[in-house]
C-alpha cells in the first residue's frame, strides 16, 4: 500500500493490497480490492469513518479450507474482502459509527479473521456483503454494539477461541 495514514487525504483513493506497516483510517475510504492485514500489523479505524467498496480490481487473495465434504472457499470470487492475519481495531462511537458497505447494489465480500488474528469492532455497521464476518481457526474476536445486514450469513464462527 502506498499510504499508511488516510487522515489528511482530500480525495478518496481506491485502496487495496497488503498493509506494510500499522495503519489508521478515518474520514472516507474507498476500497477496490482485497485488503490484507498481515501478522504483526494493525489497521485502526476511527469513529465516523465511512468505508465503501467499489468494483473490484485485479487483486485477489483466495482462502480455502478442507472439510469432510471437500474443499470450501471462504472468499467470494470477484468480491473485495478484509482479510485479517494481524489486528483490526474498529472503534466507533454511538454518535460516530463506523459504516462499511458497498457503493452500489453489488455486495462486497466481507471480513475474514484467521489463525491467531485479533479483531475488535465497536459501534460498526456492516451492510451489503456477500459473507459478513467470518472468524476461522483460533482468531480472537470482540463485537460490541455492531450490526450486520447483508445477503447471507452475518457472523460465522468456526474453530475460534
Amino acid at each position: 500500500m502506498s499510504q499508511t495514514d488516510l487522515a489528511n487525504c482530500q480525495i478518496p483513493l481506491p485502496y487495496h493490497g497488503i498493509l506494510t506497516e500499522d495503519t489508521t483510517w478515518q474520514g472516507e475510504v474507498w476500497i477496490d480490492g482485497d485488503v490484507i492485514i498481515p501478522v504483526q500489523r494493525t489497521l485502526s479505524i476511527l469513529p465516523g469513518t465511512v468505508i465503501r467498496f467499489t468494483k473490484k480490481s485485479s487483486f485477489d487473495h483466495l482462502i480455502q479450507r478442507s472439510t469432510p465434504e471437500g474443499s470450501r472457499d471462504f472468499t467470494t470470487p470477484g468480491k473485495s474482502h478484509f482479510i485479517i492475519y494481524g489486528n483490526l481495531e474498529a472503534h466507533g462511537e454511538p454518535e460516530g459509527r463506523i459504516d462499511i458497505a458497498c457503493d452500489s447494489c453489488e455486495p462486497w465480500g466481507g471480513v475474514i479473521v484467521l489463525n491467531h488474528a485479533r479483531a475488535t469492532l465497536t459501534h460498526v455497521r456492516m451492510e451489503k456483503y456477500a459473507l459478513g464476518f467470518q472468524c476461522l481457526d483460533l482468531a480472537l474476536v470482540e463485537l460490541q454494539n455492531s450490526t450486520f445486514s447483508g445477503d447471507a450469513v452475518g457472523i460465522l464462527l468456526k474453530g475460534f477461541s
